[in-house]
């Protein structure tokens, strides 16, 4: 016999989940007061979705009337909850709103987030606003409720860790705040370019090069990787693993810029500490975020929006980071090797023309993707770049290793030796990857020194980019 306030046997979900939280409603009306917990543990099969719904309309105030904080309703494994509520709390109260810029066209929009184009009269400057696509959060007087707080956290976060990496290949980012929904953004410098994979087709011949352009040489793009792992050694010596690369995040400008972008999925591995220790005897402060914890997410909120939908292809993505451990599934944890995984999936992109797992001309979907990288290791770069010099090989596959101990041991022995092999390559005869897909007139394939590439990165490209 079932209580008036469950629902009855042989409905679907969505009829179950309906008549629970009328049942809930009832109770309310009744003049009880409800126990959050207690019902997200009687009902696991829906936490996800009581949980917004116990955090929404007059459920909160019955929430509150018995104690309770709504923020904390379905979200107690997400971490630095009451650092969040409070940096809200505090933003709202400074009054810092985006009703200072004048907003533009859009930029481009990724898992959950739009980039609009903004400009500031009081200084004169443009710049780009970062804002999450959707409801967040919403505000019951100067109390925050939060609708999806890991997402809400991986953004504040996001703000807080580029805006204190200080480096020219890293976004700097002027201000964080509220709009005048109350819902957070952040403004950037505004940055211009191509992103890596477009140029990477223009190197492989797939897309033809902008009017006007540098002619694209493996060579150059091998340049542009060095100026990402700078970017990268500087974030690991800062304690923070980028753990998202991919060409799509490395923007080359028309004066030899290259910006490592988007670090929504930074983890700060040294949090909690206030500097860690360098070689050499020297130390660096760590950046503070909202949250501490250097547990990464879980494979499915790297690749899923809270809706399932896909954010993007793992085929960058280091086995481990994916719960693809040499011992099976289990815990995820940041860590350096993760970047140096993914420098070397970039350098199977350069060399090869596609990226690691994939397969030209057809375009798979990140579940096949993630079957693929649980069976083994990519297609030998041998096959798939045939021609490409013995060490720039080594260098991948060891990059690429399965298991993390057998990588290169960082980001900086890794561009010493990229930098070593390409220094080495300039006292022998030029070897051609690819067939040069500009005007005979321009410069053939060359590995040339690192140094000598310096003084050429530049590209025409006239459309911003997005984080």
């Amino acid at each position: 016999m079932t209580s008036p306030n469950e629902p009855p046997a042989g409905t679907d979900d969505e009829e179950v989940f309906m008549e629970l939280c009328l049942g809930l409603e009832r109770r309310v009306d009744a003049g009880e007061q409800l126990d959050f917990e207690a019902i997200l543990a009687e009902h696991p099969e829906h936490a996800a979705r009581l949980g917004d719904y116990l955090r929404g309309g007059r459920l909160v105030d019955a929430g509150l009337a018995a104690g309770q904080d709504p923020l904390r309703a379905g979200t107690a494994d997400v971490e630095g909850l009451d650092s969040m509520k409070a940096l809200l709390v505090r933003l709202r109260s400074e009054g810092i709103g985006m009703q200072r810029y004048e907003l533009g066209d859009e930029l481009g929009r990724g898992g959950w987030g739009v980039v609009v184009a903004g400009e500031d009269p009081h200084l004169g400057r443009r710049v780009a606003i970062k804002r999450l696509s959707g409801r967040v959060l919403r505000w019951a007087g100067d109390l925050p409720m939060l609708d999806k707080p890991r997402i809400l956290a991986r953004f504040l976060e996001e703000a807080q860790v580029t805006s204190q990496l200080d480096h020219p290949g890293i976004v700097p980012v002027h201000e964080l705040g509220l709009d005048g929904e109350g819902a957070p953004y952040f403004a950037m410098k505004l940055v211009k370019g191509i992103p890596l994979n477009e140029a990477i087709e223009v190197l492989h011949g797939k897309r033809p090069p902008a009017s006007g352009s540098r002619p694209w040489t493996s060579s150059r793009a091998l340049g542009v990787l060095e100026r990402v792992a700078e970017a990268l050694a500087y974030a690991h010596h800062k304690g923070v693993v980028h753990r998202d690369l991919k060409p799509h995040n490395v923007l080359v400008g028309r004066f030899g810029e290259v910006f490592l972008l988007d670090w929504g999925l930074a983890s700060v591995v040294a949090a909690g500490l206030d500097a860690v220790e360098l070689t050499g005897g020297w130390s660096t402060s760590v950046p503070r975020t909202v949250r501490s914890d250097p547990e990464a997410p879980a494979a499915a909120e790297l690749l899923s929006t809270e809706r399932g939908e896909t954010l993007g292809t793992p085929c960058y993505l280091a086995p481990e980071s994916l719960g693809l451990g040499l011992e099976g599934p289990g815990p995820v944890r940041a860590s350096f090797a993760i970047d140096v995984y993914g420098l070397g999936a970039l350098l199977y992109h350069v060399l090869a023309g596609h990226a690691p797992y994939a397969e030209p001309g057809r375009r798979l979907p990140p579940q096949a993707v993630l079957a693929r990288i649980a069976t083994g290791p990519p297609s030998p770069l041998r096959e798939a770049a045939p021609g490409t010099p013995p060490a720039l090989i080594d260098l991948c596959e060891r990059s690429m290793a399965r298991e993390p101990s057998r990588r290169v041991p960082s980001v900086e022995a890794w561009l010493e030796e990229l930098r070593s092999i390409q220094a080495a390559a300039s006292d022998v005869a030029p070897t051609v990857l690819h067939p040069d897909p500009v005007p005979e007139r321009a410069s053939p394939l060359r590995w040339i020194p690192w140094a000598l590439l310096a003084f050429g990165l530049g590209l025409w490209a006239g459309r911003a980019t997005i984080l």
